[in-house]
């Protein structure tokens, strides 16, 4: 194993190499290659990163509503040729020790990516899943289509109905307004390509899948030439590019042109502004008054047009995201929704940008339209703010170079990431992985007039636009469902008895299926790890404890203010605290100047409650909250100044503001019970059985939501009182004797804060250090510049 530096250390007569380059900005030498005699596209990251990634995908355009692509995706992990078992997925989860394994369908694509840090377990995954995509079972055995896709229940004199896995599950999607709106949005922005259609499948429509079709689908889309194949990280490169041309892509002879073509995503034409309404479902007694979502979505040139979607995404947030950003603030003194918010969709050919009202009423649309308007006029006749422009592209470049993706391997987000790009233009594989050049760039245009030409040419000037209205609508989904059992009732009364008993059968055939144990001899089949491939040696976490003015001051990488003392009510207010530092002023600086101050100084400030148990003691815990953030050691007296002023200067007493976003976070925790209710009733049911569990229910569970509905309709009567119990939590908390400080550093960087000194200016370093939990708390982020 090893980095690979040139196309002579792995190259292979079965491949050809199309691009090599150093890709400087994530520390990696790529590789483009293609199969000959198949025509698979392969893409290589070599670098020294021993959580390796394979990930193969395929450009994947449904025609229709049926889910076809979904459910495939589903059916290949159900048993290969060569691992005969009814679901390898869970039986590798047993004897993995993957760092991630899934399959992802996408509007355009469908995704199979796996990571291991060990390498026997890599290949024994990698294996398995082009096993799956390759050869799956789904031709010989159709009982795989039935329980994934769907399947009639029939028994004796019972009611016909349907399900399966993606029926039931597409079920729930469309149970939730937030994905139905998205799911509105891009079917109709797109009504003459692939995105008219969605690709997860439309409940009604699943039932109309054949499985000949289904078959058809499979032969074509998994093919190896149109494929895209990835490999990340430090691993023998030359090697796996031989397994895979020796085992898999050998036995393909490449389609033909116009086959591969046939999967190519056309562009949309524009079509202007259009306007619509749609409905969603709430329950039977639930009040439909404000509960409408007001939409307004643009189209932003194509994805490959890489400046232009980071230059929209800085405007995004300087204009709509963060606390006090003009178009947002608009729609809020406007009442307009109780919360507003905005997505860009960047994933897919056209990217999407959309503003949403949410909780608002139907006649407020034009309202809506005429104030994201003449806001939008109002920042590009006066020029938009120059100092938050840079900072959000301060804190986007961050982000992208810190490259922290919490518990997702680096590897699978580039894979992603590559795959926007590589699926529409082979030319631009490797533009995701250099945006530095295009941060400069964006950076030297604040002053040129280039962002006001951006909102003018695809905001107010938009020539492909869509203005949806989505309204309640009382018991929706059980007519739709009544409706359904009465066209099943009807179907089946028409039925002859033989029709009847061959679905009984099929039916029987399935559950038979199901409840069948695989044979020794097939779970025999799954690759497992033997003790001798485990490493023995654990990689220990070296801390010590210094004294700074007088307080512990623990070297490692985490921070935290005790709560260990405080009552249920008293959790709760910290809870909403929690939610409201930072996003609300300081005596010092609004909180739309105060959002500026954090990006410019900081990759972002965030505040975080949680709690840790103490080992053999289940029912002991110990809640804490996080001032967590990140900034480069140059910026880090700057970063501890702002975390100082947001702890100690927040001026909850904000009446107008608290209440803004009092009606905000309401509305969120309201959505997420509806959307979620398994989510709220598992946290619930597991708050009696430890006093941590108990914390989470009361911080974000049903008992908050409880909390925060009571926050929201006694706001205006019981101020006083509500200001009182948040300043008394607020003085509680950040007090002197509950602080630690928690740091990881390099030596120098230690030193400097232990003697209280810190950069002012000059040349950033070549290591890039991040400072968390007031600012003090600092972690080296290795090869950033």
């Amino acid at each position: 194993m090893g980095v690979v530096r040139t196309y002579e250390e792995i190259a292979l007569d079965a491949y050809r190499l199309e691009q090599s380059e150093y890709l400087e900005d994530i520390s990696c030498m790529g590789f483009v290659l293609r199969h000959k005699k198949s025509g698979a596209r392969v893409c290589v990251l070599s670098c020294d990163d021993n959580n390796k990634v394979f990930n193969i995908g395929f450009r994947t355009t449904p025609e229709d509503n049926t889910g076809v692509a979904h459910i495939i995706e589903h059916t290949v992990l159900c048993g290969s040729d060569r691992y005969p078992v009814k679901d390898p997925f869970s039986e590798m989860s047993k004897a993995s020790l993957s760092t991630f394994m899934n399959a992802m369908t996408y509007p355009d694509k469908t995704v199979y990516p796996v990571a291991s840090c060990n390498d026997k377990d890599f290949k024994n995954l990698m294996g398995v899943y082009l096993d799956a995509v390759f050869h799956p079972r789904i031709y010989s055995n159709k009982l795989t289509f039935l329980q994934e896709g769907w399947h009639y229940e029939l028994e004796e004199d019972g009611p016909l109905t349907i399900n399966g896995v993606v029926y039931s599950e597409m079920k729930g999607v469309y149970s939730d307004p937030n994905e139905l709106l998205q799911t509105l949005v891009m079917n109709n922005l797109f009504p003459d390509t692939l995105y008219s259609v969605d690709s997860g499948g439309v409940p009604r429509h699943i039932p109309e899948l054949t499985y000949e079709a289904f078959l058809d689908f499979h032969r074509l889309y998994y093919h190896p030439s149109n494929s895209y194949i990835f490999l990340y990280g430090d691993m023998d490169v030359k090697e796996r590019l031989e397994f895979l041309d020796r085992e898999y892509l050998s036995d393909y002879e490449a389609l033909p042109k116009e086959e591969i073509e046939r999967t190519r995503i056309a562009l949309q034409k524009p079509f202007g502004v259009k306007s619509m309404e749609a409905f969603y479902n709430l329950s039977e007694d639930a009040d439909e008054k404000n509960r409408a979502f007001l939409t307004a979505s643009f189209c932003v040139g194509e994805s490959s047009d890489i400046e232009t979607v980071l230059g929209f995404q800085a405007l995004k947030k300087v204009l709509f995201d963060m606390q006090g950003a003009p178009v947002k603030q608009a729609l809020t003194d406007a009442k307009i929704g109780e919360d507003n918010m905005t997505s860009f969709y960047d994933d897919i050919r056209i990217p999407t940008f959309t503003v949403i009202a949410r909780n608002a009423e139907a006649e407020d649309m034009p309202a809506f339209i005429s104030t994201i308007r003449k806001t939008l006029e109002e920042q590009v006749e006066k020029g938009i703010d120059k100092k938050a422009l840079l900072g959000a592209l301060k804190s986007y470049e961050f982000s992208y170079r810190e490259a922290n993706f919490g518990t997702e391997p680096k590897g699978l987000i580039y894979s992603l990431s590559i795959l926007t790009t590589w699926l529409h233009d082979e030319t631009k594989v490797f533009d995701e992985m250099k945006l530095s050049k295009h941060f400069e760039s964006l950076k030297s245009k604040i002053d040129s007039g280039y962002f006001e030409e951006l909102v003018k040419k695809y905001l107010l000037g938009s020539e492909h636009a869509l203005c949806l209205v989505m309204k309640p609508r009382q018991g929706m989904l059980a007519r739709e469902d009544r409706e359904l059992g009465e066209k099943l009732e009807n179907m089946r009364k028409t039925m002859s008895p033989d029709q009847r008993k061959a679905i009984a059968d099929e039916y029987k055939a399935l559950r038979e299926f199901q409840e069948t144990v695989d044979s020794k001899e097939a779970l025999g089949t799954i690759p497992h790890l033997s003790i001798a491939d485990l490493k023995s040696d654990i990689e220990p976490i070296e801390y010590s404890v210094e004294k700074v003015f007088g307080r512990e001051l623990v070297f490692t990488p985490a921070a935290f203010f005790d709560l260990g003392d405080l009552d249920d009510e008293e959790i709760c207010y910290i809870a909403l605290m929690n939610l409201l530092l930072g996003s609300i002023s300081t005596e010092k600086r609004g909180y739309f100047e105060l959002s500026k101050e954090i990006d410019l100084c900081s990759g972002g400030m965030h505040m975080d409650l949680t709690s840790y148990g103490r080992v053999g003691e289940s029912d002991t815990y110990r809640p804490q909250i996080f001032l967590s953030g990140k900034a480069l050691y140059g910026d880090l007296e700057r970063a501890l100044e702002i975390a100082e002023e947001i702890l100690t200067l927040s001026k909850l007493s904000d009446e107008v503001r608290v209440k803004e976003l009092v009606t905000m976070i309401k509305s969120r925790v309201q959505m997420f019970v509806q959307t979620r209710g398994f989510v709220v009733a598992a946290t619930r049911a597991t708050s009696k059985m430890t006093s941590a569990r108990r914390l989470k229910e009361l911080a974000g569970g049903y008992s908050f939501y409880r909390f925060m509905l009571d926050i929201y309709e006694s706001f205006d009567t019981d101020w006083d009182e509500i200001l009182g119990r948040l300043e008394a939590v607020y003085r509680k908390l950040f007090a002197r004797e509950r602080l630690m400080f928690h740091v990881t550093a390099e030596p120098e960087v230690k030193e400097d804060i232990i003697n209280g000194r810190y950069p002012a200016g000059g040349k950033l370093p070549s290591k890039r250090v991040m400072a968390e939990a007031l600012g003090i708390s600092v972690i080296t982020i290795e090869h950033a510049y």
